[in-house]
């Protein structure tokens, strides 16, 4: 029976929330301290859910904490609370591969636990050449006797992005025409409403305030009576708008936002289509009560203490358009644990960003959570202006530097760099070797291979990043 009378369905979007919310777990049991922005955004997508009379909540991808952690499962708390908002469908993103080395069927045993569908209708498994198990193209739902289709897709970048041991046996197909397939494949099912559920970035051009990004890119092939709806993520920013007549949302990232596509439907079919984004605001929000139990909940199971190792005079964060004192820091600790001149790491190794005050254990997992190791090697004076060039202009953010210093001007043909130096003020030689501490993901990625093909005494120092970083505070003890 069709529903004759327009209604609304309030779509909710979450993005990019790297298990923020498993950090709780750790600290005092006091509100205060519960209250991050993941404990804030669960809580208001509970009351936004409330409000709505009709809804569906999907994820974005990019959901759960680093296996620095140290759980012998992934998202304790998250997987609880997508299925406390029943979470429908979840896009795989590109951080879901960083637990693939430590367990093979990853995506299947998550699947035991968690009630939501996983989406990517371009991703596939080498070893069978289809989907990877578990994971499906495309799901429909539905809603007040309508039937909603939702589609996933897996960002490209995964195939530079992920380490080779995490990735090997999987890979990225086109996403236009896998796309495509599934948009007709729904459609002779009688589906009229489709939502695209995407890992991969929408943001906002400085230039024009137009949307731009790889979803952008994918959308340009497609319209609104194609696609009633589009979720972004990977890029990280709180953003909305259209392309092509498509609503675009994405959800910021670590709980700092929510998505919304509010959807007038009439008769199974569009008759309007809004897209917006809902800002967590940290000061004026409150721990819902559910959430509130659950918290302490999971603190009195788990009693897991985080031990105390240091302290900082001022908040330790980086920029990804700007290197930091936070992330030349890291790259000094790099460099220091090789006996290495220079230290380099890129930006999208450090995440989270810590408060002045006492420094935990923790704080450095969260901030450093990924499985980067330490690569010593010696490299060419002009193979560091490279990758110091690359990485303005690949846009992946700012390379943080340790041990070099050089002026930039910018023209219409990109970044120039000139007068490099070391931390004494000695001129670098673009034909002398130089002894250089980068991260195994720099060495692996496709995006520098031109850079490292003819540096030598390359050396696996096999020392994490974050064990490195964690001794070096503990010994020191204040940042200042």
């Amino acid at each position: 029976m069709k529903n004759d009378a327009e209604w609304v369905l309030d779509i909710y979007s979450i993005n990019d929330f790297h298990g923020v919310i498993e950090d709780v777990i750790w600290e005092t049991s006091s509100e205060e301290a519960h209250k991050n922005q993941g404990v804030l955004m669960y809580s208001e997508l509970i009351n936004c859910i409330n409000k709505s009379e009709n809804t569906l909540v999907l994820s974005a991808g990019d959901m759960f904490e680093s296996p620095s952690f140290g759980m012998e499962v992934p998202g304790l708390l998250t997987v609880e609370l997508l299925n406390l908002v029943k979470c429908k469908a979840m896009a795989i993103g590109n951080h879901e591969f960083d637990w693939i080395p430590h367990d093979e069927d990853f995506f299947i045993n998550l699947k035991k636990r968690l009630d939501c569908k996983f989406l990517s209708a371009n991703l596939i498994d080498k070893r069978t050449g289809i989907n990877p198990k578990s994971i499906e193209k495309s799901i429909i739902v539905k809603v007040k006797d309508t039937h909603i289709g939702i589609i996933g897709l897996t960002t490209r970048s995964c195939k530079s992005i992920c380490l080779e041991n995490e990735f090997k046996n999987y890979d990225v197909t086109n996403a236009i025409v896998s796309l495509e397939k599934e948009i007709q494949s729904l459609k002779k099912q009688g589906i009229n409403i489709i939502i695209l559920l995407a890992h991969c970035d929408a943001s906002r051009s400085k230039e024009d305030t137009s949307l731009k990004g790889e979803l952008v890119d994918i959308l340009k092939h497609f319209d609104s009576t194609m696609l009633q709806g589009a979720i972004a993520a990977h890029g990280h920013e709180l953003t909305a708008g259209t392309v092509n007549g498509i609503p675009v949302v994405q959800a910021g990232s670590y709980g700092n936002g929510l998505g919304k596509i509010e959807v007038s439907i009439k008769n199974d079919k569009v008759v309007d289509l809004k897209a917006e984004y809902i800002d967590i605001e940290k000061d004026s929000m409150k721990i819902h009560e559910k959430i509130k139990g659950i918290l302490i909940e999971h603190r009195n199971k788990y009693k897991r203490t985080a031990k105390k190792i240091g302290f900082s005079q001022i908040c330790l964060k980086v920029e990804s358009e700007s290197e930091s004192f936070w992330g030349e820091y890291i790259a000094k600790v790099m460099a220091y644990s090789v006996s290495a001149s220079i230290g380099m790491i890129n930006v999208g190794a450090i995440r989270t960003t810590i408060i002045k005050g006492d420094i935990l254990d923790i704080h450095i997992k969260m901030n450093l959570p990924f499985e980067n190791k330490i690569i010593s090697m010696e490299l060419l004076g002009e193979k560091i202006v490279d990758i110091l060039k690359q990485s303005y202009e690949k846009g992946y953010g700012i390379m943080q530097t340790y041990g070099i210093s050089s002026d930039k001007t910018f023209d219409k043909n990109g970044i120039h760099i000139s007068n490099l130096r070391d931390h004494k003020g000695k001129l670098i030689k673009l034909n002398e070797y130089y002894s250089v501490a980068v991260t195994d993901f720099m060495l692996e990625s496709i995006d520098f291979k031109d850079e490292f093909i003819n540096a030598v005494s390359i050396i696996d120092s096999n020392i994490l990043i974050r064990d490195a970083v964690l001794e070096y505070i503990n010994k020191n003890k204040y940042i200042v």
